[in-house]
């Protein structure tokens, strides 16, 4: 007990520790910005802060009180947001932007933790967070009050586009070096991918009669903010951020509840976008527009002034691509919009090359077996396959061979560091991320080969040397499905030291996640072609299909429609079928949304008649007396009464010749945190407050507030943290008497003074009850 009574203690003193340091970290902050020395920005309260501290309170004619909490915060706060100060102007070149986003961590973390929220900042600070981090919540602060300062639509200095010599000069090397032959391919007779949105939709509703009311659903309150938010900031971005929001709250990612930058939302809300695009006007006219201007901006631009692979960009470029692919026909953009196009694609897909832009640049196949990070190249994971993917619809989208011959190497390239087992050998030593990576990297795969199945002949059994095919990289990603550890024994020690508590055992992110995360539609055309009897599984209500978010895999395409597209035999007789299924589905969705609408109609009444019941019982109105009696009895375990009977009383305009009533007190357990009573309540009649008709009302209402006795009915009226359970009651009562009880209650201090003036320690002690149940009440 000794030993639990310690760590209790200890954690207690922990987290107040923790909460008291971010409140001296902001208070510091905010010192700093109102030109006070508080000392550094770290959330140790020494003699630097004390007498920053006291020198601003003195300057207020006020005595800072020694102790920092959150009403330093709001006194601080408030001075900054009267102050006029210049925006924070955006530093200029690599170095100074790392230094200045390192001064504005403690800032950007308590946004990501939600320790402070966008409103809360002054506008200096909310500028200068939006310098380095984009959020919805900050973004939105910006617009509401008219401030300038969306550093992200800046373009960059010092960005040109990338010449495509010098974007395939490593590719032409390793194509030289290994004598790589292309295989056959002919643009003039590409497959088209996908029919109009009407035959797209068809196929996805055979696939999944739910599909369209699975879309729709996405556009709760939460999730419809952030989607506007991005059909309103996305199409501003003049280049991509890599990273804004990751690991800053200390995870190896994000925690739970940490917010997530504006590029990790948007390319999570974008394949959602461009689904719900295929039946809502105003998705297609939003995806329309964000493509639009960024065409017609030359943007969104690779980030010229990071060190890192730009990972978001090559992403973020495939989903838009995907999007093209899907929708451009129904934009009905003009031949000469389409030249713009074409320029557009072209310059996007060759910012992505050379692949890896540290270190030395890869022209030999990859590393099987990787033993340090020199061995790790970009080129042979999943962000190699992905720009070759990128590469191919680019070269596909404006019929450039050249573009297609490059992807191809680039494939090639990728494809020579997959073991022979299947597995991927640069994303196989990531800890306990290895086998996401892994499974992600073969979706990239599968993607780039069913892109070229739009120009060429199947490579399934395609391999560098002898190592894994295709077809075995695939099956490969299917069995970690069953088993995600398989993948633990090509992991690095040190990549899993900020796995927390799956560090120990070795557990994978994938097996919390459960197979189900990844779909195995993502291999869509390998199970139509080598297992037929399970992809029959994909169609209709047979197979559970996932969140919107996993439809489009995870660089946006879903060539399992495509391929039914394609091969409209596999859809005989089926089409019928899930039609009525997609109608039926569609059926039962209008009629739980008419439910909902209703139920919501309801609250909204039920919320009106509530805040009316709180109204009137809140119009407190005098109370007068000429005599009372008290009498308090003596107190049994936790509970005690006192009896009060009021003579020639006046409430409000109403006179009552007497009113007896019963004060009930519950003390709270000693061992209680809430305070020194836990329940305090008024018991009266019923009589003159409740008409007859009304009293069988009372049966919905808990027994806490009425019970019958001998002489009729008696109602209690509550004071303290339980007083909204009175609404039940009120309801039942006169509207003009609804603030009676409020009313009696308010004069109680008065009541007790008068009826208790021989007995000083009893009223003192029933006050006493009395404000601390009023304090739980607020």
């Amino acid at each position: 007990m000794k030993k639990l009574a310690t760590l209790i203690c200890f954690l207690l003193l922990t987290f107040s520790t923790s909460a008291l340091a971010n409140d001296v970290r902001a208070a510091q902050q905010l010192l700093t910005e109102l030109g006070y020395n508080p000392g550094p920005v770290d959330g140790s309260y020494g003699g630097k802060t004390e007498k920053a501290l006291i020198k601003f309170y003195a300057k207020q004619d006020k005595k800072f009180d020694g102790i920092v909490d959150k009403n330093e915060l709001i006194f601080l706060q408030s001075f900054l947001n009267k102050t006029d100060k210049a925006m924070p102007k955006l530093p200029k070149g690599k170095s100074a932007k790392i230094t200045g986003k390192k001064k504005a961590l403690p800032l950007l973390k308590a946004l990501i933790l939600k320790e402070v929220r966008a409103v809360d900042l002054s506008d200096y600070d909310l500028c200068t967070s939006l310098m380095y981090a984009d959020f919805v919540d900050t973004f939105r602060e910006m617009k509401k009050r008219n401030l300038d300062c969306l550093y992200i639509s800046q373009k960059q200095t010092g960005w040109k586009p990338n010449d495509r010599n010098k974007a395939f000069k490593y590719l032409r090397r390793y194509q030289k070096r290994y004598n790589i032959e292309v295989p056959d391919y002919n643009l003039e007779t590409k497959i088209k991918p996908f029919g109009s949105v009407a035959q797209t939709t068809e196929i996805y509703e055979m696939l999944n009669p739910d599909f369209r009311n699975q879309i729709l659903s996405q556009y709760k309150k939460k999730k419809k903010e952030r989607i506007d938010f991005c059909y309103d900031w996305f199409p501003q971005v003049a280049y991509i951020a890599e990273n804004q929001s990751k690991n800053i709250d200390g995870s190896q990612s994000w925690l739970k509840d940490s917010l997530r930058d504006g590029f990790v939302v948007c390319q999570n809300t974008f394949n959602t976008s461009y689904l719900a695009a295929l039946f809502s006007k105003d998705d297609l006219s939003g995806i329309k527009n964000v493509l639009e201007t960024w065409i017609k901006n030359d943007a969104p631009r690779r980030d010229v002034e990071t060190p890192m692979n730009i990972f978001g960009y090559v992403l973020l470029i495939n989903k838009s691509f995907a999007a093209l692919e899907m929708l451009k026909d129904e934009f009905n953009w003009s031949d000469e919009f389409n030249v713009q196009l074409n320029k557009w694609i072209k310059v996007r897909a060759l910012e992505l090359f050379p692949t890896d832009r540290t270190g030395k640049h890869l022209t030999s196949y990859c590393r099987q077996v990787i033993r340090d990070h020199k061995d790790n190249k970009e080129a042979c994971k999943n962000g190699g396959i992905l720009r070759a993917q990128a590469l191919l619809r680019a070269g596909i989208f404006t019929n450039d061979p050249e573009f297609v011959e490059m992807a191809y190497i680039a494939f090639h390239r990728y494809m020579s560091g997959v073991r022979k087992d299947g597995s991927v050998a640069g994303d196989s030593v990531r800890g306990c991320t290895a086998a996401d990576y892994n499974i992600w990297a073969t979706q990239f795969m599968s993607d780039f080969h069913e892109l070229w199945m739009q120009i060429g002949s199947p490579l399934w059994d395609f391999r560098v040397k002898d190592f894994g095919s295709v077809k075995e990289s695939i099956e490969y990603s299917l069995a970690l499905r069953e088993n995600f550890e398989l993948i633990n024994k090509y992991t690095w020690d040190d990549q899993w030291k900020s796995c927390g508590d799956m560090r120990k055992d070795k557990i994978q992110q994938a097996t919390l996640r459960g197979k189900d995360y990844y779909p195995l539609e993502s291999f869509g055309s390998y199970f139509f072609t080598f297992k037929p009897n399970i992809s029959k599984k994909f169609f209709g209500n047979s197979y559970v299909r996932h969140g919107t978010n996993r439809y489009t895999s995870q660089s946006g395409s879903n060539y399992e429609v495509s391929y039914l597209y394609t091969h409209p035999e596999l859809t005989k007789g089926k089409r019928e079928e899930a039609a009525k299924l997609a109608r039926e589905a569609r059926e039962i969705a209008a009629k739980i949304q008419k439910k909902k609408e209703e139920e919501e109609l309801k609250r909204e009444a039920l919320k009106r008649q509530i805040e009316a019941l709180k109204r009137q019982s809140n119009e407190i109105v005098p109370v007068s007396f000429k005599n009372v009696y008290v009498k308090v009895s003596k107190r049994e375990g936790n509970y005690q009464d006192a009896f009060i009977e009021l003579s020639g009383l006046t409430v409000g305009s109403e006179e009552y010749k007497s009113l007896e009533l019963i004060l009930m007190i519950d003390y709270a357990e000693k061992s209680s945190s809430r305070g020194l009573t836990k329940l305090f309540r008024i018991q009266v009649s019923a009589d003159s407050l409740i008409p007859d008709f009304a009293l069988p009302n009372l049966d919905e209402c808990k027994t806490i507030a009425w019970k019958k006795i001998n002489n009729g009915i008696t109602i209690t009226f509550l004071i303290g943290n339980e007083s909204e359970k009175n609404l039940c009651v009120l309801r039942t009562m006169y509207p003009e008497k609804r603030n009676f009880l409020s009313s009696i209650a308010n004069a109680l201090p008065d009541i007790l003074k008068k009826g208790l003036a021989e007995d000083q320690e009893q009223l003192e002690a029933i006050l006493l009850l009395l404000k601390d149940a009023k304090q739980q009440e607020r």
